[in-house]
């Protein structure tokens, strides 16, 4: 082998090696900074109403947020979570939401995945329009409204429990 060979080999261990060292210092400084802040998500959240309401459309409305970080899984404990449309009637309402972060699959897809979601009960309002077609409660025909910003962490999480699913089906009279 020659001199430059052997020095690009060094030269491209030594990078890898300083890129692995540098993302497990950063993995274990997220960890150890989401340790510390965890038990306080409950004061996020007015922010992160605020994110949905601007990525769904609709009103949001969170119950008691809790956090906790046993070993690498993040759980967050949301008491009610409640989609509500522009007359405040609900559309969507989950409660006793207890959510396990897949915290090296959420960092590798940079989207939020969840190991478990447990979820006791669903409620879905679905109302039919004139032309027969049935739509969820506040997501009618050509309303500004999206429920990708909430459904996108299911693409790619391994266990969703639904415990109870409650729909209501509201039909067009008139």
């Amino acid at each position: 082998m020659t001199a430059r060979l052997l020095t690009i080999i060094a030269m491209t261990g030594r990078i890898f090696l300083v890129g692995t060292v540098s993302l497990v210092i950063g993995t274990i400084i997220l960890v150890l900074i989401g340790r510390q802040t965890v038990a306080h998500v409950d004061d996020l959240r007015e922010n992160i109403e605020n994110f949905l309401v601007d990525n769904i459309g609709l009103q949001v409305e969170l119950g008691q947020l809790a956090g906790e970080w046993p070993r690498l899984v993040p759980i967050i404990d949301v008491t009610t979570l409640m989609l509500k449309d522009d007359a405040q009637q609900p559309s969507i309402v989950l409660t006793e939401v207890r959510a396990e972060l897949d915290f090296f699959r959420t960092l590798r897809h940079l989207n939020i995945i969840w190991r478990e979601l447990t979820i006791a009960e669903l409620s879905l309002v679905l109302v039919e329009d004139r032309n027969g077609v049935w739509n969820l409660r506040g997501f009618e025909g050509d309303s500004d409204t999206d429920l990708e910003a909430l459904l996108a962490p299911f693409i790619h999480s391994r266990l969703i429990n639904l415990e109870q699913i409650q729909i209501e089906f509201q039909a067009f009279s008139g």
